[in-house]
């Protein structure tokens, strides 16, 4: 039997109506959208769901800063505008003037997890609101069920399909591999086992490639990076999304090439100098 402190089902039910595929300036403006403070300007979002909507802006800064400045044909084709519906089981505490802050933290579990149903995991919303006038109550629980109809941002990149994300900051202290931040959010892991040849880990300095005066770091940290997930099954469901990749190997290869004309140049400046 249900407790006055426990929602009579704990994980809602959620179901697709549409889906579509979006742009980043597209998706960026829907979450700007949204609005997630009350009229106090407070963002008043009970229990964990708290945590997840604060990194909606670093989100949307990602979005408007990498993925908005490559040219369209070249952008990642992981992004989608998801329709749907999910139960709500809320406390009768936030009914009334508390009704946004109840649907924000009922909506909120669904933030940055792989949700099977909507074949992505939500990195904001677009429009949160009740599907209709009525909702019911169970036997003695105190919840108040009814469906809350929402617009959320999606994000599932498919394996092979390039990704524009950035160094992590701990990238320095792991031995074991590189991580990549995607939406300044998301983990992708590129094991060493596949880094280029003759890339190698430095104590102290982290990745680094090129021997003694010709040593450089491998990659820029302060510069975009572009990596891709490899196949690694289907994610948990309503699990925390984490990827398996690697750098694309153009893209590598074009800062390969850079880093050793720059260097060439530098060693031709000295000699000139000397």
């Amino acid at each position: 039997m249900p407790l006055a402190h426990t929602a009579y089902r704990p994980t809602p039910v959620v179901e697709l109506l549409k889906s579509q595929q979006i742009s980043a300036e597209s998706a960026a403006a829907s979450l700007e959208s949204f609005k997630l403070t009350d009229d106090d300007g407070v963002m008043q979002v009970p229990g964990p769901s708290a945590v997840s909507y604060k990194h909606i802006p670093d989100i949307i800064r990602s979005l408007k800063t990498d993925w908005a400045a490559v040219p369209e044909r070249k952008r990642p084709a992981c992004l989608f505008e998801v329709r749907g519906r999910i139960e709500a089981h809320m406390h009768p505490t936030y009914l009334g003037a508390k009704l946004p802050q109840g649907m924000r933290a009922i909506t909120g579990e669904l933030l940055h997890r792989y949700n099977p149903v909507l074949r992505c995991a939500p990195i904001g919303f677009k429009r949160i609101e009740p599907a209709g006038s009525h909702a019911g109550i169970v036997a003695e629980s105190p919840y108040v069920h009814f469906l809350i109809e929402f617009t959320a941002i999606g994000f599932m990149p498919p394996a092979g399909v390039p990704l524009l994300g950035r160094l992590h900051t701990d990238t320095i202290g792991v031995s074991s591999g590189v991580n990549v931040k995607l939406l300044d959010f998301f983990t992708l892991f590129v094991p060493k086992g596949r880094l280029p040849a003759g890339v190698r880990f430095v104590e102290g300095s982290g990745w680094v490639t090129g021997e003694g005066s010709k040593q450089r770091r491998f990659l820029d940290e302060a510069q975009p990076v572009w990596v891709e997930v490899v196949d690694n099954g289907e994610p948990a469901p309503h699990g925390p999304l984490a990827f398996y990749g690697r750098f694309c190997d153009r893209w590598l290869h074009k800062q390969t090439s850079q880093a050793d004309a720059a260097g060439a140049g530098n060693a031709g400046s000295a000699a000139g100098a000397a």
